[in-house]
This record gives C-alpha cells, structure tokens and sequence, in this order.
C-alpha cells in the first residue's frame, strides 16, 4: 500500500519513533520535552513563500540540486579500478563528475582528514546552534533574525547537496577505524586510509555525529513539510506528506552503506539491490505524485528515474562487460527516457481528474481530490464538503492524523470558517499517533494558541475556563501540600529534610498560583476572578495588605471591567445562564461547565452539576430526542449554529418545565470539541404541561397544577382528564382556544403540537390572563409559537458578525489576510508586528492603558518597591507559621 518501507530498517525506525511519540504525548515531562523540542524546530524550520518571480527562481534552484544529488549517487554504483573492459578509457570521465561530491574533491588533494575535521565539525555547530536556540527560548528573547538565516542556509546546503558525501566521509571514517588497509578503494589515486583512522575516538565520534544528524534531517524534512493545498502556487515544496522525502534519505544512507561494505570484488550486489531500491521509488514517485506542484513532480520523478536508470544501465554494461555501452547509453538513451517519464508524470497528474475509482486510504483521497483542493472554486467547495463528510467517519481513513489535518486546512483556509475548522481537528485524537501527524497537528494548535486575528466570544469563553480552571487545580493542590506540611509539623519529631521539601513546594506552588491570577486578571478583568484572587490572598496567604489592593483596585475599575467583559464574554457572562457540554466519545452529553445563574434557574448546586448529563435538565421525550438531534449534528455539520425551530424546555431538578430561548454553539478548543449552551428563561404569562397522545402529563411547570386549583404539587402520569374533567383529548383542536371557567377564573387550553424530527409531542398552555386570552382568541399568540432565540441574543450574534466583517475588511487592506498567512514563516519580528494587529493584543494593550502602573515612571518603580516589600513579607510570615507549629508542638 501507499507509504509503507520497503526495508525492515524503515520500518522499524517509524515504528520506534511513534512509541517515542507515545512516551512523549502521555507523561508530563514527556510533554514539556516535545514542546520545547517543537519550539526550536518550529523557529528554525521555517515554510517560505515566494512570489510569482522569485517561485521561477525556485524552479531553477531545485533542478540544480537535484542533478548534482542524482550523480552524487550514481557515483555510488562504480570503483576506481572497476573490472569492465574499456574501463580506463572512461574513468576521467566518471572521476570528473564525482567531483560533485566535496569528499572525492578532498580525496584528489589526499586532505581526508580536514575533510573528516570539517564534517564533523559542522555536525557539532548543529548541535550547538540548537543549543543557542534553545537558550533564547527559554530565557523568552528573541532569537536574533541574521542566526536564524544563516542557519536556514546552513541547513538546506546540508540536507541537499553535502548530504551524501557527510554520510560518506562518516561511515568511511568509521570503516577505516575497524579495518587495517593501506589505501582507500573508493577514491581514485593512492589515498592512505590512515587519515581517516582515528580508532575508537573515531568510531564514538561518527556514532555521535549521526546521532545529531539523524533527528535533525527527519525533523527538517517534517517541519519544512508544507501540507496546505492552497499553497500549491506559492510554495514548490508543498506536498501531502514528508514520508517519502524521508525514504529517499534512507535510500541514500542505504546507497552509502551498500558502497562501502560490498566492495569492488561485489559490485554487481551493490548495483542490483540499488536498481530495485530505485526502481521502486522511482514508480512510488510517479504513481503517488507527492508534490502538489507539477514541476516539482517532474524534476523528484526524473531525478530518482535517473539514478535508477544510471544503475541498471552500469548492471547493463557490467554483464557484458563493455564501458563504453555505458557511456553511450548515459549520454544518449538516458535523456529520452526522462523526457518519457516526464511526459508520463504529466499525463498521471493529469489523468487523476477523470479517475472514477473509489479511494482506498487517505492518500488516494488526496491524490483523486487534490485537483479540487489545489483549484478551489464554490462548485468543488460543495463537492468536497460532502466527500470529507462522506470519507472522515472511515475506519481505514483514520489511520493517521493527516486525513483530519487535510480536512482543517480546507475549513480553514477555504471555507474560511475557523470554529468549523477547530471541530473538525478535534476529531484527531481518534487517530493513532505518528510523528508527521503529531508534528503536523503541534504546528496547527500552536498558531492557533500565537495567532488570532478574530476573536470569537464562545472561544474567548472556552480559554477564560481553561485558564479559570487550571488556576483552581493549582490552588487545590497547594491546599493538599499545606495539610502535608501541617502533618508533618504534628508530628512528634518532624523530619528537616521533608519540612524543607514542603516548604519550598509550597513557595513554588503560591508564586505559580500568583502569576497565574495576575495574567487571567491582566487578560479578562472579570469581577469572578478577581474576588478569587483576594479570597486565595486572604484565606491562604493571609496577605491582607496585597488584598485590600486587589479589592481597591476592582473598585477603581469596576467600570472598565463590567465594559471589558461585555466585550469579550457578553455572550456567556453573568447575566446569561451558561453550560459547557462535552463531545468526546466517552462523555458526550456530560455537562463540564454551569455557571451560577444556570444552577439557580435549575435548582442544582454548582459541585452537583459536573458530571451530570445535559439529559438530566430535559423532559421526556425531549431528552433523548434532543441528544440523538447533536450528535447527528456533531457528525455532519457544515456550520457551527445548532438550529433550533422550536422553542425548548429544560427541568429543574424537581421536575418542572422551564421554558427558555437558547443558543447553541458548536465550538472546540485545541483537541476538543463542545456544545456551548446559553439560555435565558422567558417571562411567561401562561403555564405549559407536555401530555402524550394518550393524555398522560409527562412534565409541567412549577405552578400549574396552582391555577387549576390543585393542591397536589406534582401532576406527573396523570391523564388531563382527570385533573380538569371537561378537557376530552379528542375534542381538543389543534391552536384553537377552549375556554372554560374553571376554580372561580376564567381559563384558556390551547393544545399546541411539536415536531422533533420525526416524533410529535404536544403541549398545553392553560392561559390565564385576560389579555393573553384575547391573543389567543384574536389568533395573534399563534403567530408568535414558533422562537428560535430572543431578540437580544439575536442582536449580540448580529453585532459578533458585524465586527467580524470590519476585522476581515481591515485585513484586506493591510494584504495581511489570515488566511494567506502560513504558520511557520515568520521570525519574531513577524510575530510581534502581527500581534500588534490582533484585536485580543489590541484589547490588552488598551487595558494596560488604562491601569496606573504604565502611567507615571515613579509609581512604577514605588510599585516595585511595595512588590518586594510584600514578597519580603510574605517569606517572613511563610517562616513565622513553620516556627509556630514547631514551637507548638514543642
């Protein structure tokens, strides 16, 4: 199948390096690792994009290193003295041309040992370049733009055309470091083979040396992986996967291995196993298409037909043991035979728009479709709308992550639809980890994380929990390491070494937690988070000084914060009753979020709530109903809006009807998806009870069974003709009024049916009001039945889409179009003048303005004063509480 290594070797060595990725993704430290390892390749490797000129430009360059990287290999198949008749009459020839290889041009010189100096010496500047990098990354400066360049240009000479001789040079220095001879067979001349024999410092020096290479080129060739279609036209290197990319290198390696362990006396074993190896990739290469540009398929085509030919022509030449077929063959059949492949790569790219086969996998999804992906108009937007729909829920389409990564890009960068864009990656974590998919899938959630340039309410919201709640854990697990610390100190004889272990987790965990509140505060500003902070200072800290400021400050700018979140989180603040539902697999349905007005209208408390079902606050039949109606949505969305064309119900934990107008928001964060709930209770007039066809009340509201002169609290299985005797279901008409006068007061029974997919329910509204009863007698209540939300919230999501266009608008003036813009090339002058226009930058850059701190020099620098004073304060108070207890129990 398509993407499966030919050797053993290959295969092995994805599968090692997925159970790395394995470790990596499922232990803490393990994940910092990666993200700190990602964060160096991401500022390293950049994608870059060139212009219409500069891509020409391109084209040129490629051709160029690919010919030079095609005879360095084909340099590979013959020796100095190789037995063929003729052979000396051509040589000069074949030694000219290896002169593409810096180590033959070494070995002409007989300086092998400068030139085993001078690679492993660049391997090592690798190395330390990293380290710098990562030394500017973790001290948060910015690495400086010149080293990142130089470095960029370092590399890609390194992974291009001195690949294969720094490969040679290492595995022949380690060769002649175990064997005794006295020249080296694979150079022309007399070239002593003590200039690359260092004995064992030797053999842990080219062990050492491809241990740094090896990561490096696979990370390289992932990082520099450009999978987005939409840059076809604007990046040569854009292709579906870095997978084959990286079995060239392996055949490359393998080529080198081949050259120096058989042998003159074996170079016919050298020269089959290396026609098969690239007769092989050379057919992969042509039926797979793995660029999305076709010069760039042409050129990798040609070149890998090149080598393959070369090879089986020398095999050709050896069996009949004549160079000068060889030659001749070279120089005239060869170019005929690669202006055919080329032709054929042409009419394959070509012949996959009229393919009408079924696609087996994801790649030969992408490769029938990647015409429709490339070319993107609004006719195949609704075609390839449907095939991912059609195609993602495939087992055998999710055997890695780049079918969902494929699908993101589209969203996002076609349909320009990011909240789509960010459920359809959330279904990623279905797929097994891999290390392109995994680094594919890092490079998308972390320019989500550095670079919005829309900022949507529901995922402001989503970030403000995640933030909110990562603050709480923090305080709850130092509360745990307090109760150990006061255990420890009742202790009859407390342990030093473990009271010092404490103590110092403890003054880590309070400057985490204190950090943590400063940067919630200094992004959202909302009253919940500050009354936290003061309570963390008060109760925990006994910081009374530092809280008494917090809370004078949330006087000073209660304004501005009540401004500022009905910004950011008008649409989910306090005013609106909120919950988060969750839509993984495994708890879907399962509410993770209700904030307090919520728990108020649904007579639940906020602890109670977690981990209840969404079901649990919905009356039959809407429950099952309902939940069966998103999870059909979750599957085939094409919009984040849950439509609602009906007005909804939810109980409160008695059992009684609530009726609410509500908003749902499809919506994920990072890997996960969420239902977003908001909802609002109506100011009703009248009371509702759902009854089955057969008359059995199911659910009503709380005081129903009030105005029809019940005492009973609760009318549940009771049938309506029994709590009101003159009601007959039958005679009931569908929105026609009965009035009856009923317990002294005139009453209305409207029975109102209700449509969920293919079930029907019915209400009763018993109006009671004389107003309401003339609507319904004049017929203009009907006309107000069917609500979809409330005019508020309907005004708030017109006035989200007005800002959302004025920001579109505004990036299109600037030519600064999100979506044209790749994650990977841009330096940290990109970034900054990026952010500058982001509107959640631009929100914290106002907010700053309008805090005291930035406006006066001289009470920055008393603040920092006080700072001190109070942390000085704090260790001193931390110290007299240790000294309490010891004495205590002393």
């Amino acid at each position: 199948m398509f993407y499966k290594n030919m050797f053993v070797v290959g295969d092995f060595a994805w599968k090692s390096s997925n159970e790395f990725q394995g470790y990596l993704n499922h232990t803490p430290i393990g994940r910092k690792l990666k993200n700190f390892m990602f964060s160096i390749f991401e500022k390293v490797f950049r994608i870059k994009y060139h212009k219409s000129t500069y891509f020409k430009t391109q084209i040129i360059y490629e051709i160029v290193a690919n010919v030079i990287i095609a005879l360095q290999v084909n340099c590979l198949v013959w020796y100095p003295n190789l037995n063929i008749s003729n052979w000396s009459s051509y040589r000069g020839i074949w030694t000219t041309l290896s002169y593409t290889s810096y180590d033959n041009i070494c070995a002409s010189f007989y300086i092998m040992n400068f030139c085993f100096y001078g690679t492993s010496s660049l391997v090592g500047l690798c190395l330390v370049f990293f380290a710098a990098f990562g030394i500017f990354l973790k001290i948060n400066k910015p690495i400086p733009v010149l080293l990142v360049m130089v470095f960029e240009k370092f590399m890609w000479i390194l992974n291009t055309i001195c690949f294969i001789p720094s490969v040679m040079i290492l595995l022949m220095t380690f060769k002649y470091s175990i064997i005794t001879s006295k020249t080296i067979e694979e150079y022309s001349g007399e070239v002593n083979s003590d200039s690359l024999d260092y004995g064992p410092a030797g053999i842990i020096i080219v062990i050492c040396c491809f241990c740094i290479l090896a990561p490096i080129i696979i990370f390289s060739e992932i990082f520099s992986c450009d999978i987005k279609h939409v840059n076809s036209n604007r990046n040569i290197k854009a292709r579906a996967c870095a997978e084959l990319d990286l079995e060239k290198k392996i055949f490359y390696v393998v080529m080198c291995i081949f050259y120096i362990t058989f042998g003159n006396p074996n170079v016919i074993i050298l020269q089959i196993l290396g026609s098969i190896y690239s007769l092989y990739l050379m057919i992969k290469s042509v039926l797979y298409l793995p660029y999305y540009n076709i010069f760039e398929n042409c050129i990798e085509s040609c070149k890998i037909a090149a080598i393959s030919l070369s090879q089986f022509i020398f095999l050709f030449g050896r069996l009949i043991d004549n160079a000068t077929v060889i030659v001749n063959f070279n120089m005239f059949l060869q170019p005929l035979a690669l202006y055919l492949i080329c032709r054929f790569t042409i009419w394959r790219y070509l012949k996959l728009k009229e393919s009408v086969e079924i696609p087996k996998n994801q790649y030969d999804f992408e490769l029938k479709f990647r015409h429709l992906l490339t070319n993107p108009n609004l006719e195949d937007n609704k075609r390839l709308l449907k095939l991912f729909k059609k195609f993602s829920e495939l087992s055998h389409f999710q055997k890695n992550k780049l079918f969902s990564i494929w699908e993101f890009n589209f969203y996002f960068y076609v349909i320009k639809d990011e909240r789509l864009a960010r459920v359809k990656l959330s279904k990623i974590q279905k797929n097994p980890a891999s290390l392109e998919g995994d680094i594919q899938e890092w490079k998308i959630f972390n320019w989500l994380s550095t670079n919005r340039f829309f900022v949507f309410p529901d995922i402001n919201y989503l970030t403000y929990l995640k933030e909110l709640n990562r603050i709480k854990a923090m305080d709850e697990e130092l509360c745990y390491i307090l109760i150990d610390l006061q255990s420890e100190l009742s202790q009859k004889v407390p342990r030093i070494d473990k009271l010092v272990n404490l103590v110092s987790k403890t003054s880590a965990n309070i400057s985490c937690i204190k950090k943590g509140y400063k940067n919630i505060i200094d992004k959202y500003k909302t009253k919940e988070i500050l009354e936290l902070y003061v309570g963390f200072l008060e109760n925990v800290l006994s910081d009374f000084d530092e809280a008494v400021h917090i809370s004078n400050r949330e006087n000073k700018l209660s304004a501005y914060s009540q401004k500022n979140e009905d910004k950011r989180l008008e649409k989910y603040g306090k005013d609106v009753c909120t919950m988060l539902i969750s839509c993984s697999e495994e708890s879907f349905g399962t509410i993770l979020h209700i904030n307090e007005k919520a728990s108020q209208i649904l007579k639940v408390s906020l602890i109670l709530s977690q981990e209840m079902k969404f079901t649990n606050f919905l009356p039959f039949p809407y429950d099952s109903l309902h939940l069966q109606l998103i999870k059909d949505f979750l599957l085939n969305c094409e919009s984040t809006d849950v439509k609602n064309h009906e007005d909804l119900f939810f109980q409160d934990q008695q059992g009684y009807l609530i009726e609410c107008n509500l908003l749902i928001k499809l919506t994920a964060l990072h890997d996960s998806a969420y239902f977003l709930v908001s909802f609002q209770q109506k100011k009703i007039d009248h009371q509702i009870a759902i009854f089955s066809e057969e008359g059995y009340v199911t659910a009503h509201t709380e005081n129903f069974s009030y105005y029809i002169g019940k005492e009973q609290k609760s009318l549940k299985n009771q049938t309506l003709s029994n709590i009101v005797p003159p009601i007959c279901i039958e005679n009931l008409k569908n929105y026609e009024p009965l009035i009856l006068s009923w317990e002294n007061r005139e009453l209305a029974f409207i029975k109102v049916p209700k449509k969920i997919k293919s079930t029907i329910i019915y209400l009763l509204i018993i109006a009671y009001r004389t107003d309401e009863i003339n609507k319904w007698k004049t017929g203009e209540a009907q006309e107000k039945l069917e609500i979809i939300i409330n005019q508020d919230l309907e005004n708030e999501e017109a006035f989200q889409n007005e800002q959302w266009e004025k920001e579109k608008q505004k990036a299109e003036l600037k030519n600064r179009s999100i979506y044209e813009v790749n994650f990977m090339d841009k330096t940290e002058t990109d970034v900054n003048t990026q952010n500058i226009d982001s509107p959640i930058i631009e929100n914290n850059e106002s907010e700053k303005s309008h805090d005291g701190r930035h406006l006066n020099p001289a009470l920055s620098k008393k603040n920092i004063a006080n700072r001190l004073l109070i942390e000085s304060k704090k260790r001193i108070r931390v110290l007299q509480w240790v000294l309490f207890f010891v004495v205590t129990e002393t």
